[in-house]
């Protein structure tokens, strides 16, 4: 008698890692921390060199967009890409999709507004759950379906992906993930 092969989810199969290799909440204070103040020295940049140059303090509009340009390239496609923000640098993670890929600028962007505008833009929220979860994703990294990983993470293996419905915060979420197996 031979073994069957696991059945195919219509989701496919994702990667998982040694829980050690997860970012820890430590970690994204850390990136948290050395990366609004980047963007704070942006800012202060923006601020100082702009007015200069247009010759004139009366037109904030263009400071201000300029610098939610630089914010959006700084963690969305900076994020994503193999050079990486400097936060994610100093603390040596890179960040994953469930399937262990590099994410689409699409999926960071919509990351990132679920931080601005979803309902969970509350940063503690974010760090309460993920120092809760097995795989140490933040809500925001459940619904984007993202993982922050250590640069040298290898994965333990591959396991189907499953949907998912988690209740937190008062808010019923449907989101996927890597069905690991049991300890």
């Amino acid at each position: 008698m031979t073994a069957s092969p696991p059945k195919a989810t219509p989701f496919g199969e994702g990667v998982y890692f040694p829980a050690r290799d997860y970012a820890s909440v430590q970690t994204r204070l850390l990136i948290l921390l050395v990366d609004v103040a980047v963007l704070c020295l942006v800012w202060i940049v923006l601020a100082l060199a702009l007015p200069l140059l247009s010759l004139g303090y009366a037109d904030y509009s263009n400071m201000v967009l300029s610098w939610l340009l630089v914010v959006y390239l700084y963690l969305v496609p900076l994020k994503a890409s193999p050079v990486r923000t400097v936060g994610f640098r100093l603390a040596g993670v890179k960040i994953v999709t469930l399937k262990g890929a590099r994410p689409s600028i699409l999926r960071m962007t919509f990351r990132l507004f679920l931080w601005l505008f979803g309902p969970f833009f509350n940063v503690v929220y974010d760090l309460l759950w993920l120092a809760g979860d097995e795989c140490r994703q933040s809500i925001r990294d459940k619904v984007s379906g993202t993982y922050v990983i250590k640069n040298n993470a290898v994965a333990l293996g591959v396991r189907p992906i499953r949907l998912v419905y988690l209740f937190c915060f008062g808010l019923n979420l449907t989101c996927l993930e890597v069905k690991r197996p049991p300890p």
